[in-house]
């Protein structure tokens, strides 16, 4: 493994942050996890109190991916376009 990079943004109603892995030799992305941030109060004036941080899923293992090749996310959305669990699991 290589560098990491990653990024807020919405998820629900909470914070989600992605880390995304890449590969230190070609620097293309391995792995792709997903945290959600639950917070009970959060004031970004003062401080964050009482967050909890849990990991929701890893692409590629979550969609049971080879890797995240433009290839292996073809092949899942072409899942997603007929098979309903597989779509509903994208969305959560």
């Amino acid at each position: 493994m290589g560098t990491s990079s990653g990024s807020f943004s919405p998820y629900s109603s909470d914070l989600s942050a992605r880390v995304i892995q890449a590969d230190k030799a070609s620097n293309l992305p391995i792995k792709i996890d997903t945290y959600v941030i639950f917070s009970g109060n959060l004031n970004f004036k003062t401080k964050i109190v009482d967050v909890e941080l849990i990991k929701t899923h890893s692409h590629p293992d979550y969609f049971g991916m080879a890797d995240l090749s433009p290839a292996s996310y073809e092949k899942l959305i072409n899942q997603i376009k007929v098979d309903p669990d597989v779509a509903v699991k994208y969305l959560e």
